[in-house]
């Protein structure tokens, strides 16, 4: 019994002196992990064109969209924007005007407070000029960067016009390469129909969203990446968006 208990015991010891042996290694590694730059998808340039548009009034548990719009941007682009450029667009304005889009925060580092003080500043009001906004992301980017990214967050499908789809099939072929993804906030099927082909068509992903929570989540995919989200969450994000 005790011999066997010495063998054991022998085993352990010899396990503890690997472990101890590898410490070093492991260490080195997991610190050059923390340390290595994030990859460029995740410091290439942003803009998050922005509804601010007249549905945006409606009250979800006491609470409109655009409030839980606000909050979850709060949330999510000051940290973000501290790793990438993120610039901001916005359509609202007059019920019964198209042309209400604005560009509030050119792309730049840092740029999370001055995006979150000119969304405090957003009524809502206007149509839905979704294309026109889109397009105004394209044409600040075409002279400004290698690779960018659009974030769209919309309660609703575009009313002034145009084309979604064709417009997803002109930035597959713009330069510089944009990638786009859209966060639908409360759309039934048929508005997730006409705006699903902008992402698909443009290496994004979509997703409906009907909470701060769930917006919260969505925006922090779209925009994060290794330094501010996790991996797996990222995966199972897309997984999910890809089967809908």
């Amino acid at each position: 019994m005790v011999d066997r208990w010495l063998h054991c015991r022998g085993g352990w010891h010899r396990l503890f002196i690997s472990l101890v042996a590898l410490a070093p290694a492991l260490t080195s590694a997991a610190s050059a992990r923390a340390q290595s730059p994030a990859p460029p998808a995740c410091t290439r340039p942003a803009m998050i064109v922005f509804d601010g548009s007249g549905s945006m009034m409606a009250t979800t548990a006491g609470q409109s969209r655009l409030q839980s719009a606000k909050l979850a941007m709060a949330r999510v682009v000051p940290p973000v924007s501290a790793i990438r450029p993120v610039g901001l667009t916005v359509y609202s304005g007059n019920f019964d005007k198209c042309d209400n889009v604005r560009l509030l925060v050119a792309p730049m580092l840092g740029s999370g407070p001055a995006i979150v003080a000119a969304l405090n500043d957003v009524q809502p009001g206007g149509a839905t000029p979704l294309g026109a906004a889109v397009r105004r992301g394209v044409s600040y980017f075409r002279e400004r960067a290698d690779a960018a990214t659009l974030v769209v967050v919309t309660d609703g499908e575009e009313n002034c016009g145009d084309n979604i789809c064709q417009l997803a099939d002109e930035i597959s072929q713009s330069q510089p390469p944009l990638q786009v993804h859209v966060i639908g906030y409360g759309l039934d099927t048929r508005q997730e129909r006409s705006l699903r082909c902008l992402s698909s068509r443009n290496n994004g992903l979509y997703t409906t969203v009907n909470s701060t929570s769930e917006l919260t989540d969505a925006l922090q995919l779209a925009l994060g990446c290794g330094a501010v989200s996790q991996g797996p969450a990222w995966r199972a994000f897309a997984a999910v968006t890809r089967r809908r």
